[in-house]
């Protein structure tokens, strides 16, 4: 017969390590999918394993009762105490922060609720009736197999549903925070006083339930009370389903707060295409008159220079190098008053042309085998979106860099139309897994890659789509951006 006082006390012991590791490694993994590491990842997962099982067993131990009161101090120890280890290990992510604090304690209370519940209080009213079939069924007495098997029996019985306990904890707790990880897809957003407010108000309310249910169960002097789930049995499947509830509302806000996000960013990139579009129509229309008065100038002076040039030669009878010289150096500069690209496109050729001056303004060399499509119904606006953004983020990427360089190009590929624009960069680019764009460093990152969702953007509308790739040659960095559109 074993020692039963012992063996349940040993077997609690080694449960609630178990439960305790298993929820230190899901907090770690649920944290490091919000927030950056201060130090390397092997320092940062000691610490964590180390400081959290102590503090969580510290708190256990200091507030094992059913108290109301303690337990509600309990709980608020442990919201200081995830605060402080994140921000011990984690940079600052402002009111991300407490999201993943208060949404991990959320998942853990009510899981336990859950599993506490259907587990123990049902599994563990059958073991009795386990232990009468089984004397049945080896066909003893049942005082007599109880006296000599019984506690053996239900050791084993109570072994099992631990066992089952902890795994169906850790699985539900696992699938929670998955779910969360997932749904909330944009991790580097900064979040609102506003935002933060409808995040974390339904996780504090549900912590609060947690610990009204709790005084449901429980009475003041400590002791179990079993007339809820002995007069009301349906307790035993109503508390676990309300606690599944309280879990799915918790998701089901994280969907909605991230698909309000998503419809602000894709409403605040509509708005600036649409303001890029007006603006560049109106800009464009302008510099078109601008051109054509040049262009007029430009043929006049050229026929000036001409009649000059003929009047000077007769009036002195012979050639002068210094005259020759002086007219030359006029037809240059004359000359110079004309586009240096032609794409086939009036707005392309101003486009291609604003750009390339600006960046030899920058030192940039700049090349362009740009031509716009004959065939197709391209609107040349869209192009225009294209070429802006394109060559803005090239002439950008461009600095810092000991040679930079620019190479527009275009080709057709049956119904097909890419638009490459190819430069050097220095540094590296990391690819953000959820849009494929560039991830930035700069101190507002909420209104970076707004060019290149642009330009996707406006790929999408004619059955196409973007694509990034940097490759390392001849010692630098080369970015190219490829725009394919259906013509």
């Amino acid at each position: 017969m074993y020692n039963t006082y012992y063996d349940y006390e040993i077997l609690n012991a080694v449960m609630l390590i178990v439960r305790y590791a298993a929820s230190s490694a899901l907090c770690l993994s649920y944290t490091r999918s919000f927030l950056k590491e201060k130090n390397d990842r092997r320092y940062t997962f000691a610490v964590w394993h180390i400081l959290y099982i102590l503090g969580a067993l510290t708190l256990y131990f200091a507030f094992n009762t059913v108290n109301v009161l303690q337990n509600i101090i309990c709980t608020v120890l442990k919201i200081v105490f995830l605060m402080i280890l994140q921000r011990l290990l984690f940079h600052n992510g402002g009111a991300i922060n407490w999201f993943t604090v208060f949404s991990f304690l959320v998942g853990r209370t009510l899981t336990l609720s859950i599993i506490g519940v259907l587990v123990y209080r049902i599994m563990g009213d059958t073991h009795i009736n386990i232990l009468f079939g089984i004397s049945e069924m080896v066909g003893m007495d049942s005082e007599q197999f109880l006296i000599e098997y019984g506690y053996t029996v239900l050791f084993v019985l109570y072994m099992i549903t631990a066992v089952i306990a902890a795994i169906g904890f850790i699985l539900m707790l696992k699938l929670y925070l998955s779910i969360i990880k997932k749904s909330f897809r944009k991790k580097d957003h900064r979040l609102q006083r506003k935002e933060s407010v409808f995040l974390i108000f339904p996780l504090a309310a549900s912590l609060c339930i947690s610990i009204t249910v709790r005084m449901m169960e429980y009475t003041d002097n400590s002791e179990i009370y079993s007339d809820i789930f002995d007069v009301v049995p349906i307790t035993k499947f109503f508390i676990p389903f309300v606690d599944f509830l309280l879990l799915c509302t918790n998701i089901a806000v994280v969907i909605l707060f991230q698909s309000l996000v998503e419809y602000n960013e894709e409403k605040n990139k509509r708005d600036l295409l649409e303001s890029q579009i007006y603006r560049m129509e109106s800009e464009i229309k302008e510099i078109q008159d601008i051109y054509s008065d040049i262009r007029g100038l430009r043929h006049d002076m050229k026929n000036h220079i001409t009649d000059i040039s003929m009047y000077v030669k007769k009036a002195l009878g012979k050639d002068d190098p210094i005259v020759e010289s002086y007219i030359g150096k006029m037809t240059e500069t004359v000359d110079r008053l004309d586009f240096s690209f032609n794409t086939g496109n009036p707005i392309t050729d101003i486009i291609v042309h604003q750009k390339s001056q600006e960046a030899e303004k920058r030192g940039i060399s700049f090349k362009s085998d740009f031509s716009f499509p004959l065939k197709g119904n391209i609107d040349v606006y869209d192009v225009g979106i294209i070429l802006n953004n394109a060559l803005e983020n090239a002439v950008e990427a461009c600095e810092n860099v000991n040679e930079p360089y620019i190479f527009l190009r275009s080709y057709t590929k049956g119904n097909l139309f890419f638009i490459e624009a190819e430069n050097n960069f220095s540094g590296e680019i990391e690819l953000a897994e959820e849009t494929g764009l560039p991830l930035t460093s700069k101190k507002k990152p909420e209104s970076h890659g707004l060019g290149l969702s642009n330009i996707r953007r406006t790929a999408e509308k004619y059955m196409g789509d973007i694509d990034i790739s940097t490759e390392r040659k001849d010692g630098e960095w080369i970015f190219v951006l490829t725009v394919m559109l259906n013509v």
